[in-house]
């Protein structure tokens, strides 16, 4: 998860400003294409649920760290705000599928004795790698432009769900239960 969050804050700090410089958005158009992914989010989260609680949060996270690599790597591509809410929507779809399973699943995983350390260690490092990912995109983005922010943002995305694959397993069955209660 910190290659994750190190790779969605190469890009992160990038779009608005991107809608405004490059795209000549209005404050009005940026408000816009904000809310647009929040909604999104939140009409979708109930029938997340209904579905992580049948194929459970894992798979359900697997799916969308695999299609949130797309949304920066569209990014490239957007010339209007109305391919920006339409790109929101989706993101906001995702971000909500994500972000629902994402805290289930890491509960899931922890012993329950140690939890509270854990969870604090876990909140440290991903703060570090969200920290390292805005510095690394400040450089990549005053180096090569806002077209390599997005694609070193999409491609870390994908290889870090790739790693998530790989090297995160399953809750544990006792594990499961706590999250259930």
């Amino acid at each position: 998860m910190a290659a994750w969050s190190f790779s969605l804050n190469i890009a992160s700090p990038f779009f608005n400003v991107y809608m405004v410089e490059n795209l000549g958005f209005t404050a009005s158009m940026v408000g816009i294409a904000s809310i647009v992914s929040t909604v999104a989010s939140l009409l979708i989260q109930r029938r997340v649920g209904r579905i992580s609680d049948r194929m459970g949060p894992r798979k359900v996270q697997l799916i969308s760290m695999f299609l949130i690599p797309i949304l920066p790597a569209a990014w490239i591509f957007i010339t209007r705000l109305w391919q920006v809410v339409l790109l929101n929507s989706f993101g906001g779809v995702m971000w909500g599928a994500f972000n629902l399973v994402s805290f289930n699943f890491l509960l899931s995983l922890t012993p329950t004795a140690q939890r509270a350390r854990y969870s604090a260690f876990y909140q440290i490092l991903i703060t570090l790698a969200l920290a390292g990912g805005a510095a690394f995109g400040s450089w990549v983005v005053t180096e090569w432009g806002y077209q390599a922010v997005f694609l070193w943002s999409a491609v870390g995305r994908l290889i870090a769900a790739l790693l998530f694959l790989r090297f995160v397993p399953a809750a544990s069955e006792d594990n499961r239960a706590f999250v259930k209660a």
